[in-house]
């Protein structure tokens, strides 16, 4: 059931007011859910689901590339020197390796930027805590497996301590 679920990113961003970053595409980990009875079933709903996403599908370099520029650029419009971004999203294998390769390319690159990994695990008063203290948020979400809630709750407090949502950035895990 994906009641309460985000299905699609891209449109929420749109309908909230949001710059919509950019989809990077992970590639799925082997795991044992592949031995339940109904996982042939649930990729055959995804692939058909994303079939018209994969049809544009660029590399992960070069989607990760591509948001490492959008928020260089975000974040010099802001006019700060190694402005201090928070990352708010949720604790995953797929999140945790986009957030990876986000920070190693911008350290690489000529970006003026610090992405600060902030997980859903970490206690409302610790977020509040590390958005009061960055400059900017973005925040990374999972279509089909992030919580509306959990997303317009961000929005709410980000919007009470008056800080700049850079975008959001969605992250898709596939076969």
């Amino acid at each position: 059931s994906s009641s309460g679920k985000l299905l699609h990113s891209e449109n929420f961003a749109r309908r909230s007011g949001l710059l919509f970053i950019n989809e990077i595409f992970v590639a799925e980990q082997e795991n044992d859910g592949k031995k339940r009875i109904g996982f042939a079933l649930d990729k055959q709903i995804d692939r058909f689901y994303l079939k018209e996403k994969f049809k544009n599908d660029v590399s992960f370099e070069e989607a990760v590339s591509y948001a490492v520029s959008v928020i260089g650029g975000l974040s010099e419009a802001e006019g700060k020197e190694d402005e201090q971004i928070v990352a708010l999203a949720a604790e995953d294998r797929a999140v945790a390796l986009v957030l990876d390769k986000l920070k190693q390319q911008a350290e690489q690159g000529e970006q003026k930027f610090v992405l600060l990994p902030l997980s859903e695990g970490a206690g409302q008063v610790s977020i509040i805590e590390s958005i009061k203290t960055a400059d900017s948020v973005i925040i990374f979400v999972r279509p089909r497996k992030t919580e509306l809630e959990d997303i317009l709750r961000y929005l709410e407090m980000i919007q009470e301590l008056r800080k700049p949502v850079l975008g959001l950035v969605s992250i898709e895990e596939i076969l």
